[in-house]
C-alpha cells in the first residue's frame, strides 16, 4: 500500500505542478501529450484505495462508510481535500466556458475552431493556445482530486508510509 501512497502523492505533485503551468501561460503541456499519462495513472491509486477501503467497511450504509473514512483525515487535511474539491469544479466550468464554442485543432496547416468537426473559425496563435491550455487545465484540476484523495487514505488511513 506504499507504493500506493507514493504513486498517489507523487501524482498530485505532478498535476499540480502541470495545472499552475497551464494558468502561468506555460504552452509546453498544450503542445504535447505526454501529460495525459496522469490521465490513466489517476485509476491506479484510485481504484486501489476503493478496493482497499470496501474491504475494510464495516457497515453496507453509504453516508456511514464516507463518514467513517473522513473521521481519520487530520482537519487541515480535509480541509485541503474539500478545498481542492471545490476548486476542480469551478476549474472545470471555467474551462468548460472557454470551450464552449469549440475545440482547437490544427486543419491542413490551419490553427482552428471546431464544434465536433465542424468548422467554426480561424484561431489566432495565442487564441489557439489559450484554449490548448483550458483543455490541459480543465483535465488537470480533476487530477489534483483523483490524486489528492488517494495520498490522504493511504496516509492517514492506512498509515501508508509506515507498512
Amino acid at each position: 500500500m506504499r507504493a500506493l501512497f507514493y504513486l498517489a502523492a507523487s501524482g498530485f505533485v505532478a498535476a499540480l505542478i502541470v495545472h499552475l503551468l497551464t494558468i502561468l501561460g506555460v504552452n509546453y503541456f498544450a503542445e504535447n501529450n505526454a501529460t495525459f499519462v496522469l490521465h490513466f495513472l489517476i485509476f491506479i491509486p484510485f481504484i486501489g484505495m476503493l478496493i482497499h477501503s470496501r474491504k475494510g467497511a464495516l457497515t453496507s450504509n453509504k453516508k456511514a462508510y464516507f463518514k467513517d473514512l473522513l473521521k481519520g483525515i487530520p482537519k487541515p487535511a480535509r480541509a485541503l481535500a474539500i478545498g481542492v474539491f471545490v476548486y476542480a469544479g469551478i476549474n472545470f466550468m471555467y474551462s468548460i466556458t472557454l470551450l464552449s464554442e469549440g475545440s482547437p485543432a490544427i486543419q491542413d496547416g490551419n490553427l482552428v475552431l471546431l464544434d465536433h468537426g465542424r468548422y467554426v473559425r480561424e484561431l489566432s496563435e495565442a487564441e489557439f493556445f489559450e484554449l490548448k491550455r483550458a483543455g490541459v487545465r480543465a483535465f488537470s484540476g480533476h487530477w489534483l482530486v483523483f490524486f489528492l484523495i488517494p495520498a490522504l487514505y493511504f496516509r492517514y488511513l492506512n498509515n501508508g508510509t509506515k507498512g
